[in-house]
């Protein structure tokens, strides 16, 4: 039978990669709450993607409470001035943002003339990507710039459930000398600069804040000193494909190779035209050759 799914034939659009990555959602509501709490290009950024609070706090059956979102807004705002300032403190040449989101980073390393690579998801970069850069003074462009791209998480991540703590933390410290880096416990308020977002609180309140991040860390991983690694392979991937025929009203499909975020939007741009044509009242998926 032959293969109907032919991959230069598949168009996809920018609705379709926001319908299979609902993550992107998570990205603007982080702008929107930048921008209320003062961060000037965040407010720009908001005008000119016309985003609204009931398109980016809201949802289909909650409604957000103004105390949350006030909370929240402290604490967005928290991480993103914190991230940055030790971003620009390491003394890197190159800032790498993984993933970046709608955030206006690459304007402030873009204007103190130190390069910036932003990264996420195709739907992200092409949204907010050119938004972001017209910001950016015409000679410092060349600073910024932004790639679509996906990270797929394996074994061995660093992820520590609450319930264990401790032992979490040495497992992770320990994944991590095994690949050649070690962790740094970086206290967020040692290192906090003022907050905007805390200026309709009591000054009671501001303090209480930050005397609770004095329990709150990052972690700076950094290569560690005179360590050899044993080498290792990565496992190679196939490429993702896909074969598919159609058997009466019944549509069979057998994915190949890797799909993921930036995959995945042909496989539903593929479906949806395959039925705009055809009667499809079963659809059978074969995955074991999925890598």
């Amino acid at each position: 039978m032959d293969n109907i799914f032919q991959t230069d034939e598949v168009w996809v659009d920018r609705g379709l990669m926001e319908r299979t990555n609902p993550g992107l959602n998570t990205g603007k509501m982080t702008l929107f709450m930048l921008a209320s709490a003062g961060i000037p290009e965040a407010e720009k950024l908001v005008q000119k993607l016309d985003l609204t609070r009931e398109e980016t706090l809201n949802s289909d059956t909650v409604l957000a409470d103004d105390k949350l979102v006030l909370g929240g807004t402290v604490a967005l705002e928290t991480r993103y001035r914190t991230m940055e300032h030790l971003a620009e403190e390491s003394g890197c040449d190159t800032i790498v943002d993984l993933p970046c989101g709608y955030t206006p980073r690459a304007v402030h390393f873009a204007e103190k003339g130190i390069p910036y690579i932003g990264l996420d998801l195709p739907a992200a970069v092409l949204e907010g990507g050119p938004a972001i850069m017209s910001l950016i003074e015409t000679d410092k462009k060349r600073y910024a710039a932004f790639r679509g791209a996906d990270v797929t998480v394996g074994k061995g991540t660093l992820i520590i459930h609450p319930r264990e703590a401790i032992e979490g933390v040495m497992k992770e410290m320990q994944f991590l000398a095994d690949h050649g880096l070690k962790a740094e416990r970086i206290c967020i308020s040692d290192h906090l600069p003022e907050l905007r977002s805390t200026d309709h609180l009591s000054e009671e309140q501001t303090a209480s804040i930050r005397r609770s991040l004095k329990d709150v860390a990052f972690w700076k991983i950094t290569l560690a000193e005179d360590v050899k690694v044993p080498e290792r392979k990565t496992p190679e991937s196939r490429k993702f494909d896909v074969e598919a025929s159609i058997s009466g009203d019944r549509l069979n499909v057998k994915l190949i190779g890797r799909m993921d975020s930036m995959t995945s939007p042909k496989l539903l741009a593929f479906y949806e035209q395959t039925t705009m044509t055809h009667t499809i009242k079963e659809v059978i998926v074969d995955c074991s050759q999925l890598s």
